[in-house]
Parts: structure tokens; C-alpha cells; sequence
């Protein structure tokens, strides 16, 4: 007995230095929107809150406002060890989870009620397909419905055509749509389009009303078309070996900080969509209805788009999936979401 409490002696001195050394687990996570906007201070309080909880252990930088580059040059970043996490809407998203793009298929949702429906239903498959991709995603932000804001009234194709509406840079989903619809887009980061609104480049944009806000474009436009084009969501991930990074006592804790608090974002930024169009209109922001032939024209190319992308990037499952869903729901039949570690849609 007595040799035994020695050894435990002698190993607590041995092991002492060790610990005392520990250095905390460091993890670099970008991000496109400025760090004031809604996005930018829940990132700013998950940091915060999960050096609290892991007493340190685990500290996160947030590098807001896109200083990091591109969403590829950001995901190139993580591959190489730069980066180890980023909040991401565009390109990056598809290549961690290429199945968010069926989610994304435009005029697939029609209400908020829908989303709330299906989207928790198909996370789980989201969160898996991204797994075996390398990410370890921390939870999907509800950005809301996507409109089109532009400087000048819009209700038909033609007008549209002639808008110069932006393209963000290698998205494939609004590359195939504007080409079966004969447009052709100003394409660029998310980055530049300020400057591009800025100067007349960029005459129209695509996106919810909170990030027009979030990214200052508000200024720049003067009408709505009253169409909700699409249901935009992100995605906040890690890669593989940052999770691993992290100590395995701590990660349920750092999940469940994620989870809440993007919970929490969805949550603030659908209200703050409802207040962004209000304030718009109170600047005077016009809204126009979309032509009957138009919203014709659009639609048929909207089917063509999903039947061309479905099986190359994303899975037909995917989009199956999501209108057996829909059609379920539109006939008053519920399906029950699986438990989720990253977070839930709510009012």
C-alpha cells in the first residue's frame, strides 16, 4: 500500500508540468457577413460561451466579414490546416453537403410551415452525407426566403435580362437556372457585391431580406419582386480533424452550444426578415408582382433545372425525398423528425 501511494506521488509530479502546460485547443472558424450583423455576434457569443464551458480548453477565433477570401479559398484554407471551421451560403456549402442544394431548388417550399415541417426530417441525412465528406457540421442557419431586390422595377423576364443581376461565383444551382432562363449574370463573390451595386455593375441581387441588410445592400435597391424564389439556408461546419482536435470529454458541451445558439439565430433572423421587408417599405422600397407569363417561363425552367441537376450534384434521393415529404404534408399528414444534435426550427 505504502509503495503504491508512492508511485501515485511520483507520477502526480511527473505529470504535473505536463498539465500545467496544456495548451488550449485553438479553432479558426470563417465567416462572410460582418461581425455586428445577426450572424456575426451569435458566432461572437458561441466563441465566448464555449471557452466558458470547456474552462478554457477550447477557443475559437470568429473571422468575420469574408477577410478569410472565398468560400473555396476558405474550404482550401481548412484542407490545409489554416482554417478549421467556417459559416458558409454559396459554393463551399455544396462541396461540404452537395444534397443542400436539392433544399435549395427554387419554388420547392411555399411557406415557413413547410420548412418546419420537412427541414428536420432530412437534417439528419444532411448531417451524415457531410461526414463522409470530411466536415462535421455544427448546425444549418435559416437565412429565409430569397427575393430579388434590384435598382429598378422588375416584373417580367425581359426586364430581368437586361438588370444585370449578380451570379455568385461557381454556383451551380443559379448558373443552371439563369442559363435555361437566357440570362446572362454578373458573376462574382459575395465579397464584391457592394462595390458592384456601388457603381451600376450589379443591377439586381438574389437573397433574403436580413442578409441584404447584413451585407449593406439595402442602400442600392429600390424594389422587390413579390415572388419567394427559393428557401435559403447555411452551414456552420468544422472539418473532420479540427473535431477531432478537440478533447472527446468536451464535445457534447461544444455541440450543444452550437446547436442552441444557432436555434437561437434562425429564430432571431426570420423576425428580423419580417422587420427588414418593413423597413424597406418604409424607405420606399417598391414591390411588383411577377408577369403571369413570366412566373410561367420560370417555373417550367425551375423543373428543368432540378431534373438536370438531380443524380449529378445531389442525389435523386434527396429531392425524392423532399417532395414525398411535401406531398405528405400538403395532405395534412405529419412525419416525425428524427433527435437532432444541431438544433430545430422554431417560431
Amino acid at each position: 500500500m505504502q509503495f503504491t501511494r508512492g508511485l501515485i506521488a511520483v507520477l502526480g509530479l511527473l505529470l504535473a508540468p505536463a498539465l500545467a502546460d496544456a495548451k488550449p485547443v485553438r479553432i479558426k472558424i470563417s465567416s462572410p457577413v460582418p461581425e455586428r450583423s445577426v450572424w456575426g455576434k451569435a458566432l461572437e457569443e458561441i466563441s465566448e460561451e464555449v471557452k466558458r464551458e470547456t474552462g478554457n480548453a477550447v477557443k475559437i477565433k470568429i473571422y468575420h466579414a469574408g477577410v478569410q477570401g472565398d468560400e473555396m479559398t476558405v474550404l482550401r484554407k481548412m484542407r490545409i490546416g489554416q482554417l478549421h471551421g467556417a459559416a458558409l451560403v454559396g459554393q463551399g456549402m455544396a462541396e461540404v453537403c452537395p444534397d443542400t442544394h436539392a433544399v435549395k431548388q427554387p419554388l420547392l417550399f411555399e411557406t415557413f410551415d413547410e420548412v418546419a415541417a420537412v427541414f428536420p426530417v432530412i437534417q439528419r441525412d444532411l448531417i451524415e452525407h457531410s461526414r463522409g465528406r470530411g466536415y462535421e457540421v455544427m448546425g444549418f442557419p435559416h437565412l429565409g426566403f430569397t427575393y430579388l431586390f434590384s435598382k429598378s422595377k422588375i416584373e417580367k423576364l425581359d426586364t430581368l435580362r437586361a438588370s444585370r443581376p449578380w451570379l455568385i461565383q461557381n454556383d451551380v444551382l443559379c448558373e443552371s437556372l439563369f442559363d435555361a432562363l437566357e440570362i446572362t449574370p454578373v458573376a462574382t463573390s459575395i465579397t464584391d457585391v457592394l462595390t458592384g451595386l456601388q457603381s451600376g455593375v450589379i443591377g439586381a441581387v438574389f437573397t433574403p431580406p436580413v442578409g441584404l441588410i447584413a451585407m449593406q445592400w439595402h442602400t442600392h435597391v429600390a424594389s422587390r419582386l413579390d415572388l419567394k424564389l427559393n428557401y435559403s439556408v447555411g452551414i456552420v461546419t468544422l472539418s473532420e480533424k479540427a473535431w477531432k482536435k478537440i478533447p472527446a470529454e468536451h464535445h457534447a458541451k461544444v455541440r450543444e452550444i452550437f446547436a442552441r445558439k444557432i436555434d437561437e439565430l434562425s429564430a432571431k433572423t426570420r423576425e428580423q426578415n419580417r422587420e427588414a421587408l418593413e423597413v424597406m417599405a418604409k424607405k420606399g422600397v417598391t414591390v411588383s408582382k411577377c408577369a403571369p407569363k413570366s412566373l410561367e417561363a420560370f417555373q417550367k425552367a425551375t423543373a428543368e433545372v432540378t431534373q438536370k441537376m438531380a443524380g449529378k450534384h445531389f442525389s435523386k434521393k434527396s429531392i425524392e425525398r423532399l417532395h414525398e415529404l411535401l406531398a405528405k404534408y400538403r395532405k395534412g399528414e405529419t412525419e416525425d423528425a428524427p433527435a437532432e444534435e444541431t438544433g430545430k426550427i422554431r417560431e
